[in-house]
């Protein structure tokens, strides 16, 4: 269990129709009852999309549900998720 599952969860539970979703740090935060570390508001790669070899518990969170993070303005804090295309 991952501290990020509530994000994984909310990313999962969108509706199907739904191929992005845009979520400020603010509302991230409140999903995870905690507020996300400075490198998250500072540091782009926080944001990135790891290979299959890259472990990060937060990213394996939006990952797993089948998103991945498309836009980032760390300025405005907020992050778009995009829905990931399935593959065959």
């Amino acid at each position: 269990m991952s501290k990020y599952d509530p994000l994984r969860e909310w990313l999962a539970n969108a509706p199907v129709h739904s191929g992005e979703e845009t979520l400020s740090f603010s509302q991230i935060e409140i999903l995870l009852g905690f507020s996300l570390p400075a490198s998250a508001t500072h540091h782009r790669a926080w944001w990135a999309n790891p290979s299959s070899d890259g472990y990060h518990p937060y990213a394996q969170s939006w990952l797993v549900a089948g998103w991945q993070v498309d836009t980032v303005d760390q300025s405005q804090q907020w992050v778009r998720f995009r829905r990931r295309k399935k593959t065959q």
